[in-house]
């Protein structure tokens, strides 16, 4: 049977001092604890991220769906009330404007990275470009 082998903190740093080639090798007591708990809370604001924009995606296209009827009432001849134009304008510039200047970036090498930087300079300048339902 083996056995553990016990040795204290003291002893384990004047090894270190006598021999600093093993430094590399000694792990504090609890960094890999540590380091794996970063990689989980990491993990989970990633998953949560994606979430809330499956989420944002999915609420975008439900009222892309909604201004697609009201542009079909439009076309029936039907009146719009104020507040279907402005659902309307509002969905025509996040369908034409603002997922092609999105999309632009991501086609661009390293676009994505610029895509945070670019949306925080459009805000300064008075310009929306993240559509309504990431807002």
């Amino acid at each position: 049977m083996s056995q553990a082998l016990i040795i204290s903190r003291a002893q384990i740093h004047e090894v270190l001092r006598e021999n600093p080639e093993l430094h590399m090798m000694v792990l504090e007591e609890g960094a890999l604890r540590d380091a794996w708990d970063w990689l989980k809370k990491k993990g989970r604001q990633a998953r949560d991220s994606f979430t809330k924009g499956l989420e944002n995606l999915k609420q975008e296209w439900g009222e892309t769906e909604q201004g697609k009827n009201i542009v079909a009432k439009a076309v029936r001849g039907e009146k719009l009330s104020q507040e279907e134009k402005k659902f309307l304008s509002e969905q025509a510039q996040d369908v034409f404007l603002r997922f092609p200047v999105l999309a632009f970036f991501f086609a661009l090498p390293g676009g994505s990275i610029m895509i945070g930087p670019a949306i925080k300079i459009a805000k300064k300048l008075g310009v929306e470009m993240m559509p309504s339902a990431f807002r």
